[in-house]
């Protein structure tokens, strides 16, 4: 019988892979490496954007911010500093950081995510 968690992740149609930058040792240097492994591959996820306009106490021109978050099933861990790779349902693919500890709901997590690219 599905759960609230798994109908819901029925709605979502973007995929994505969670990489971590984990700490490994070489066995055959014994020289502690830190390398990209992937925790988990091609999950369903849904991706929101924000645009919010800040006003600059200053007076200087008002700049946009965005605010992406990241849904998902609540049974994954997702950390600070993630590579979270987005394959959107229409096959563009975006590259994000988790920007904070997800925050879980018994029927999903919300992760707030920034670009990985700068503009």
């Amino acid at each position: 019988m599905l759960n609230e968690a798994d109908i819901l992740e029925n709605t979502y149609f973007d995929k994505c892979d969670i990489i971590r930058n984990t700490k490994i040792i070489n066995e055959s240097t014994g020289i502690t490496e830190f390398l990209d492994v992937i925790i988990y591959e091609d999950i369903k996820c849904a991706v929101s954007m924000k645009e919010s306009l800040k006003e600059n106490l200053n007076g200087d021109v008002p700049s946009i911010a965005v605010l992406n978050k990241i849904f998902l099933h609540p049974k994954y861990d997702i950390q600070l500093g993630d590579t979270i790779v987005v394959t959107f349902h229409n096959g563009k693919k975006d590259s994000y950081l988790a920007a904070s500890k997800p925050f879980y709901y018994h029927s999903h997590s919300e992760t707030p995510i920034t670009s990985k690219e700068r503009s």
